[in-house]
């Protein structure tokens, strides 16, 4: 008996490529993502295989576990950063290491998930790094968290801010919550940035995180 056609997704779908050698859980994924609208371009089990299926599909977003058979998942996110500075690169990791996870943002990597999370939390990275934005999940920011500082450089607006940043929300989303102008959230992202000696927001959230301002 003929097997059923998958449904054809969306015109407006978002794509991502899964790159996991473990074929039960990428198969789970698939599944997971596929059901919250993702249109799952590709799938590969190793660094070099995904250079050439992320090249071919050209998704919203690539979800990358650590510890792939032939390079590690910080080495292939660096060179898909060398090929497109704007990919959106989610990090789906079994490790649980504060300086591995800081080293992800640094890179330019825009959504950190621990495997022992919650699946919801890797498709609402997904959904927000696809939109742009940026998602630690709750137990990669508790892991992030060190001693209070008693005077962090960063105002208790600027933080209040980098904290929502850190959870996925928008700029319009910050704005409507803290009751003030787009422009302004965008000025202390600036200066969050800035006066974290960071080049990215996701970057700017684990400095902060690791410090204890947020």
């Amino acid at each position: 008996m003929p097997q059923a056609a998958s449904p054809r997704p969306r015109a407006d779908a978002r794509s991502v490529v899964i790159v996991d050698d473990h074929a039960a859980l990428a198969d789970s994924l698939a599944l997971a993502l596929s059901a919250d609208g993702f249109d799952v371009g590709g799938r590969a089990g190793s660094a070099a295989a995904a250079l050439d299926t992320v090249r071919r599909e050209r998704p919203d977003v690539v979800v990358v576990d650590l510890q792939l058979p032939d390079r590690s998942g910080l080495h292939l996110a660096r060179r898909l950063f060398e090929r497109d500075g704007t990919q959106g690169v989610v990090l789906f990791t079994g490790m649980a290491d504060p300086n591995v996870i800081e080293d992800a943002l640094s890179l330019g990597v825009r959504g950190i998930v621990l495997k022992g999370s919650a699946l919801s939390e890797l498709i609402t990275a997904c959904r927000t790094v696809a939109a742009g934005g940026t998602f630690i999940d709750p137990s990669a920011q508790r892991l992030l968290k060190g001693a209070v500082d008693e005077r962090p450089p960063l105002s208790l607006r600027e933080r209040e801010v980098l904290a929502r940043v850190a959870d996925g929300a928008t700029v319009e989303g910050i704005a409507d919550e803290l009751g003030i102008a787009h422009e302004t959230v965008r000025t202390h992202v600036r200066n969050c940035l800035r006066k974290t000696g960071t080049r990215t927001r996701a970057h700017a959230v684990a400095v902060a995180l690791r410090a204890g301002w947020i």
